[in-house]
Order: C-alpha cells, then sequence, then structure tokens
C-alpha cells in the first residue's frame, strides 16, 4: 500500500504551511507527498491571466494585500526553486518522498531535476499527448490519473507511453519502449468534491483489466470511499490534504484534514493486511483449538 497526501495548492504558496503539513503528512502514515508545479504563462493564456480574480487580503502569503487578477494569484500559488530546494531538503529530513504533477514540459523538466520516484500525470493532462510522450523519454515509474477519460483516452495514452501490457492492449510498432519503471492507473472522478454514490469504484476493476497497478485518486469530502476503495484492488492511494479545510483555495473542501488522513491510512492498512486468501493448510491454528472445544463430531461408531 502506498498513500499519497497531495498537498498540491492547498498550501497557497507559503513554505511554512507547505513545510508544516508535509511533517503532518507523515505523521498520519502518508508515503508520499505530492505538488502540482505549473508555468504560469505558458499553462494559462494572457486572456485569461489578464481577466478579473479577487484575491482576499491575508489568504496567500505571497500577496499581503490582495490581488485583483488571476495572473497575481496564480504566481502566488507557485514556489520558486529555492523553496522547492528547500521542500526537497525538509522531505528528506522527515523521510517521506515527494514528486509532483506538471501541467507543461518546462515543469516537467524542473521536477526532473530533482529525481522523484514518479512523474504524475493528473487527469486534465492525459489527452495531451506530446505532454506524455515528453513523460516517457524522461523513463521514470509513472502514476497516471484517469478523471475525465474515456477508455479510448486512456489506451491512447498507454500507447504513447508504450508499456508492455500482459493484457494484450495494442501498441503502436514504433512506440518508443523506453520506461523501465511501474505504471500506476489511478481511478478518479474530477468533480470537487464528489458525492460518495458518484466515485464508481468498481472502475478499479476495469483498470486493472490493462495489466497494471492500479489505485484511486479520491476528492470525496469523507473517508470511506478511499477505504472501500482497497476492497475492490487499489494499492496506491492519493487525497488531497489540508491542515484546515475552512482554508482558502479551490481544493480545500475536496481535502482531508490531519484526522481523517490518519484514519484512511491505518484503515486502508488493516484492509490490506485483511485482503488474503487462507494459507495452504487452511484453517488457523486458533480455530483447530477452538473446533476441537467447540464443534460438533458425529459418532460412527
Amino acid at each position: 500500500m502506498y498513500i499519497i497526501a497531495e498537498i498540491g495548492i492547498n498550501a497557497n504558496g507559503d513554505l511554512k504551511l507547505a513545510k508544516d503539513m508535509i511533517s503532518e503528512a507523515r505523521n498520519c502514515g502518508a508515503d508520499a507527498c505530492k505538488f502540482q508545479k505549473r508555468s504560469v504563462d505558458i499553462v494559462y493564456t494572457q486572456e485569461f491571466l489578464d481577466s478579473p480574480r479577487e484575491t482576499p487580503p491575508g489568504v496567500l502569503a505571497k500577496l499581503p494585500y490582495g490581488g485583483t487578477t488571476q495572473r497575481e494569484q496564480k504566481h502566488a500559488l507557485e514556489f520558486s526553486w529555492d523553496e522547492y530546494d528547500q521542500i526537497d531538503a525538509h522531505c528528506r529530513t522527515v523521510g517521506i518522498d515527494w514528486f509532483g504533477s506538471a501541467w507543461d514540459v518546462d515543469s516537467l523538466d524542473f521536477l526532473e531535476m530533482y529525481h522523484p520516484p514518479f512523474h504524475k500525470i493528473a487527469s486534465p493532462m492525459v489527452t495531451n499527448l506530446p505532454f506524455v510522450r515528453q513523460v516517457a523519454r524522461l523513463g521514470r515509474p509513472v502514476i497516471m490519473s484517469t478523471g475525465m477519460s474515456y477508455p479510448q483516452d486512456i489506451k491512447r495514452a498507454l500507447d504513447v507511453l508504450s508499456y508492455p501490457s500482459s493484457k494484450g492492449i495494442s501498441l503502436a510498432p514504433n512506440s518508443p519502449k523506453i520506461i523501465p519503471g511501474e505504471l500506476v492507473l489511478m481511478h478518479c472522478v474530477s468533480e470537487y468534491p464528489v458525492a460518495p454514490d458518484q466515485t464508481f469504484l468498481m472502475e478499479i476493476q476495469a483498470l486493472a483489466d490493462y495489466g497494471y497497478t492500479v489505485g484511486y485518486s479520491g476528492h470525496e469530502s469523507g473517508t470511506t470511499p478511499t477505504i472501500a476503495a482497497v476492497g475492490v484492488g487499489a494499492t496506491y492511494i492519493e487525497r488531497h490534504f489540508t491542515l484546515d479545510r475552512a482554508s482558502y483555495g479551490s481544493d480545500q473542501a475536496a481535502s482531508l484534514e490531519p484526522d481523517g488522513f490518519r484514519r484512511i491510512a491505518g484503515c486502508a492498512r488493516i484492509a490490506e493486511d485483511c485482503l488474503r486468501y487462507r494459507p495452504e493448510e487452511h484453517l488457523t491454528a486458533r480455530e483447530i483449538e477452538n473446533a476441537m472445544k467447540l464443534r460438533y463430531w458425529e459418532d460412527h461408531g
């Protein structure tokens, strides 16, 4: 079981808050924390960046007096190179993996410099095949979320990633087979938050039919669907993480606070231990002992 706390934009561009979240995620049982990296002037159009966006004073560390445009807010949410150096050092100190989901090739190359355990292809990037191709060429293990994706979108991305599949997916003969590591397909419903009855967890089993490791990236506000996801095969779990769901930001409502995250981490690991077949001897030693005391034994004499 590999459990990921997505810090993403919930740190609101505040390095101290990011470090506090990293430490708390580790305390809650996370194996990794994840950030989002964007080159703002590449990802967004100038028209969008110039459009109005009110940022109240005091909610973003880099905009203490507030802001009035999308550009101001988007830049304020990003961490600098020096800040990522400190994030990297802090993760090493507390003993937690970290990686990111890049939203453009420049950001992907930036994250690669830190030698992350994975590159994450976020759901919106699945159909950006030039970007997927650049991920493939880096040769690292990949986690790919499948929110908003039709089966044909997933198959096209897999074709570009060019993993050999034990389930007979048809890959283009000229696809570069250059990724030696693991591929994890994460079931995801891209609603923030998503209602529990709209999480469609049986899709995890459908993803397993592609022949790769499967997981669940959850956006519900509670914990039950995430724990249930383990029961249908998820061995990677990702949830947005926050210290306070009332904090400013668009992802806070779909995030877990420390108590909730600790609950899903603990329950997921217990569930993983439960999901086993009996050993070859079939009955446990205690069952045999209890059978001798409690079971009715037919007298054949």
